[in-house]
């Protein structure tokens, strides 16, 4: 079955991930250091900027490398990796195993929720969208690679990145597809982020 193989080469990506970042002080194998730390800190300006209180939801938390910048706040994060869950939980952070189209949260529970690095990655775009929007009382604010190819076959992962995105795709998907409010987005780096307001 098609979410199966997702699933497995999502825990193949995490674990090699996961195994190559406890050998080499904590870097990306997948990602140069110097774009990533430059990428989640605008991501971590755009947070303090647009909801510098308020419950917080990390959607694809991975081991919590954004949640830890926000120590003083309600933060939860989501992801459907064990390997990274078990990380975030090491660091003290509330993670919980679940997808991003099904997420495990009443609706207007968080003052703002984030979502990096991972609609690219989707199947159902439109279902992840709708589930981040249903959960968020005020904003939501994504970051996804800015026109970077897709490759039909990526050895080892059978799944890697399975859409392209660039501003007028993004934008139309929060406004007015899931009739959000697009306050801005913008590239930078090899990344656009956008805020949208509910």
């Amino acid at each position: 079955m098609i979410t199966e193989a997702y699933q497995e080469t999502y825990d193949q990506i995490a674990s090699d991930h996961v195994s190559f970042w406890h050998q080499n002080d904590g870097r990306n194998p997948f990602q140069d250091p110097t774009t990533m730390a430059k990428n989640e800190a605008a991501t971590v300006e755009l947070i303090r900027d647009y909801a510098p209180k308020g419950p917080l939801l990390d959607v694809g938390c991975g081991m919590g490398d954004l949640l830890v910048n926000f120590p003083r706040r309600m933060r939860r994060g989501i992801d459907i990796s064990e390997d990274y869950l078990k990380i975030a939980r090491q660091r003290r952070l509330n993670v919980t195993n679940a997808p991003a189209e099904a997420i495990p949260f009443v609706d207007n529970l968080f003052e703002v929720v984030v979502a990096t690095d991972i609609l690219e990655h989707v199947f159902d775009l439109n279902l992840v969208a709708k589930e981040l929007v249903r959960v968020s009382r005020n904003f939501i604010i994504v970051r996804v690679p800015y026109m970077e190819g897709v490759f039909w076959h990526s050895p080892p992962y059978k799944f890697v990145h399975v859409r392209i995105f660039d501003e007028g795709t993004l934008r139309l998907l929060f406004d007015p597809i899931m009739g959000c409010t697009v306050k801005e987005c913008f590239q930078s780096e090899n990344v656009l982020h956008l805020v949208a307001q509910k």
